[in-house]
């Protein structure tokens, strides 16, 4: 998840510069038949149940599915809409809601319906599923914050400030061995955890940013962000597989779609809106301060008030990325909470076993 959001703002970045627009679609036509190869060669075949096919719940399935392709709609269209002032997010946000609702009341209800709540008598998994969720917000400084920091302040285009998160990319993918590593060899939680605290420290260094940083200023926060995503995230991995009865696979599947291809969107759209009602803010709060006859005014008076404005503009976006990583630093403690209150995995051959204290 996170390696293909930060690839990708640097990899549609060339496309629409070097080649053109439309290959950021075609290259799906290329990608879609190849992982359909891998998945084909990885995954066994085997019979069709019929029984189970004629018994399947049809109707719960298109409740839950339309219901989130309508929220997801909503969502990713909110903000670039105008959130309520569009007929098109109010419709698609009630209506996604209203069908999500119904078949989770189904999946309570009915025995063996789709979306069946069982899985959720885990106490562990119900709280990774939530931390999953989460993880959308953990994500952004290299999918969203950086990126269009470095756009504002350098006037940048996506394939130049692509190469910051390209450096998340590769940082990423170098730190996944370790990651597997510590996996083998440390309970899931732990590895949580300390993926976590990673984050945090990341988006405590995010909040002393200034508008003179660039991509060289960032390196230390990507490389850090990156080693914490790949830690939590094989960690968070490793505690759903150890923590999961086989027979709930299933139902569970439904719901890790929200959090794989839901909240990230929503997570895009709720910090995009965050930064704009933060720079609106901060924006108000600096003119404010701008008083007639100071002379630093009429210094920048005298090359006109368009200097002023753009300084305060500048501030203001800087200002509103600061209260962005204040955002995923508070999210990041928030997760931390809850990761606290895992259990131990159960005996399972992915975890180490727990070491009984010698008397």
């Amino acid at each position: 998840m996170s390696t293909g959001m930060d690839a990708g703002y640097g990899a549609s970045g060339f496309l629409v510069e070097e080649v053109s627009w439309h290959w950021v679609y075609w290259m799906t036509a290329f990608i879609g038949p190849l992982i359909a190869l891998l998945t084909w060669k990885a995954m066994p075949l085997t019979p069709v149940n019929q029984d189970q096919l004629r018994q399947a719940d049809w109707a719960g399935m298109t409740l839950f599915c339309t219901g989130l392709a309508l929220i997801f709609i909503g969502i990713e269209s909110a903000e670039r809409l105008g959130w309520l002032d569009s007929g098109l997010v109010v419709t698609a946000l009630a209506g996604g809601a209203i069908l999500f609702f119904a078949a989770v009341v189904r999946g309570a209800l009915q025995p063996n319906a789709f979306g069946d709540l069982a899985a959720f008598g885990n106490r562990n998994i119900l709280i990774c599923l939530v931390i999953a969720c989460l993880f959308g917000v953990l994500m952004t400084p290299t999918s969203l914050l950086i990126p269009t920091f470095l756009a504002q302040m350098g006037d940048l285009k996506p394939m130049q400030t692509g190469s910051a998160t390209l450096i998340a990319f590769a940082a990423y993918l170098a730190a996944t061995p370790l990651a597997v590593y510590l996996a083998r060899r440390a309970e899931p939680r732990l590895l949580i955890v300390c993926g976590l605290i990673v984050i945090a420290i990341t988006a405590w260094l995010g909040t002393h940013i200034s508008h003179n940083w660039r991509v060289d200023q960032f390196i230390t926060i990507l490389i850090m962000q990156s080693l914490g995503e790949s830690i939590m995230l094989i960690g968070l991995i490793a505690a759903f597989v150890t923590n999961l009865n086989p027979q709930h696979g299933v139902a569970l599947g439904a719901y890790v779609s929200i959090a794989r291809v839901l909240m990230p969107v929503m997570a895009g759209t709720i910090m995009s809106t965050w930064l704009r009602m933060a720079a609106d803010t901060s924006y108000a709060s600096l003119s404010a301060y701008v008083q007639a006859g100071e002379p630093l005014v009429v210094e920048r008076t005298r090359s006109g008030l368009n200097g002023i404005a753009s300084i305060i503009a500048r501030e203001s976006q800087v200002i509103a990325h600061i209260d962005g990583f204040h955002l995923v630093f508070w999210t990041s403690l928030l997760s931390l909470v809850l990761a606290v209150l895992l259990r131990s995995s159960p005996s399972n051959p992915i975890a180490p076993p727990i070491q009984a204290s010698s008397e």
